[in-house]
């Protein structure tokens, strides 16, 4: 097939979810379903040591970076807008761009599969690319194709569950008793170890760990580490008429409603 004749392809890379595949690799693969006339990989790429090497390996295989900054979500964690915004591009490309037959989406988050289902249902043809043992079976099913990588996850070395378990204690000491977080030891894991990303490591299943909290609750199972203690509920007092300054109401003079449960209009 010449050069003239092969499908025109668009690449969007899902970055983060995409630490721990090859992307040199990633990209050979990506090439051979056509000529890549757009290649563009999303992050927030100030997020994590891993993410910013990924970004230099594709900058210099002329992948261009789209950077998605990430918001606090309320809980005092960051949320990036990458899936948003890939999602967006991809419905756009399907939309507007008839001459870019084939969409292929490097990620196997669960997230896109009524992105993928949608640019399918406009005439695209969607290929999956993504590690193989961790993406969504879903996704798999929702893509015309799917290509699986090898991952370049490990299992857990012992000097990482040794800085685990440091910086838990440090984690204790410093708490005095109080709640301490999975943010504050991954902040120590990170500068005892230089760096840390959990999803460069394989739980028991065999699979990248998909966040420090599956990390941290696969070595308390091991009995490496003790459980995260919970935040202290307030006590709850109670007043003579039968109310607790709670939310709702312990006796007195509560009823129960006479109509019975209430219905939730469509």
């Amino acid at each position: 097939m010449t050069r003239m004749n092969r499908p025109k392809v668009a690449l969007l890379i899902d970055t983060a979810n995409c630490r721990n595949v090859d992307k040199v690799r990633l990209l050979k693969a990506a090439n051979r379903f056509g000529e890549l006339v757009v290649a563009e990989a999303y992050a927030n790429f100030a997020n994590s040591e891993a993410v910013a090497a990924a970004a230099e390996v594709l900058f210099l295989k002329n992948v261009q970076l789209i950077h998605c900054p990430a918001w606090n979500n309320g809980s005092g964690e960051l949320k990036s807008t990458a899936d948003e915004m890939l999602m967006s591009r991809m419905l756009r490309l399907a939309q507007s761009q008839p001459s870019i037959t084939r969409l292929i989406l490097a990620s196997g988050d669960g997230h896109f599969i009524p992105a993928v289902l949608e640019a399918r249902r406009r005439g695209r043809e969607v290929i999956v690319l993504a590690e193989g043992r961790s993406a969504s079976r879903q996704l798999k099913q929702a893509a015309d194709h799917f290509v699986g990588l090898p991952s370049l996850a490990v299992p857990v070395p012992d000097v990482v569950y040794k800085a685990l378990a440091q910086a838990v204690e440090e984690a204790i000491q410093y708490a005095q008793g109080k709640t301490w977080s999975y943010t504050v030891i991954k902040q120590r894991m990170e500068q005892l170890l230089g760096s840390f990303d959990e999803s460069r490591f394989l739980d028991r299943r065999g699979r990248p760990f998909a966040s420090f909290t599956d990390f941290y609750h696969e070595a308390e199972g091991q009995g490496r580490v003790p459980p995260l203690p919970r935040p202290a509920q307030p006590p709850q007092t109670f007043r003579p008429n039968g109310h607790s300054n709670g939310r709702g109401n312990s006796g007195g003079n509560s009823r129960p409603s006479a109509s019975g449960p209430t219905a939730i209009a469509a």
